[in-house]
């Protein structure tokens, strides 16, 4: 066979062929991609995140993003350091809590008894968390004689102090 003839034939057979070669190559890259652009809570095969979890992390990253801004805004340095310390183990915890390793799926019920206990004990790091961010509202906000400086039992009631202390510290310097 003659290659340097045309053939017609010959060369849409060759098109085509290459069209069923690249084909599925690209709907795998557009699948990888639509599977990094989906939540963790689609990716994760192991268990299901807690959204309201989920949602403490995102509330006390945002309060101590807010209570940074207060201190330089106050121009309290003293403080920015503890501040950007909770920054940092908030980011630590959260990411330890939406990272588990492949290696439990292997492990079938003992995963599980290991996930929930790891929960638990990142559940009470963000609670310690959030009550080092009630004590620095604390200092970083101007006390009136009704509030107090304790810590409450639940991540959520911390969260709502905290959240009445930004507002009420707002409020008071604008």
């Amino acid at each position: 066979m003659n290659l340097k003839k045309h053939h017609p034939i010959r060369d849409f057979m060759l098109l085509v062929l290459l069209v069923l070669l690249i084909k599925p190559a690209l709907y795998l890259s557009e699948k990888r991609i639509q599977a990094e652009k989906c939540s963790n809570q689609e990716n994760f095969l192991v268990h299901e995140l807690d959204q309201g979890i989920m949602s403490a992390f995102t509330r006390t990253k945002d309060q101590i993003n807010k209570t940074i801004a207060l201190a330089q805004k106050n121009k309290q340095s003293n403080l920015l350091q503890e501040l950007n310390d909770l920054a940092k183990e908030i980011q630590t915890v959260e990411t330890r809590y939406t990272k588990n390793s492949p290696a439990l799926l292997f492990l079938g019920p003992f995963a599980s008894i290991s996930i929930v206990l790891k929960e638990q004990k990142l559940e009470k790091k963000l609670k310690t968390i959030t009550n080092r961010l009630n004590q620095t509202l604390h200092k970083v906000c101007i006390k009136t004689p009704l509030q107090k400086n304790m810590p409450e039992n639940t991540i959520i009631a911390n969260l709502r102090i905290n959240q009445a202390l930004l507002a009420s510290s707002q409020r008071l310097t604008v």
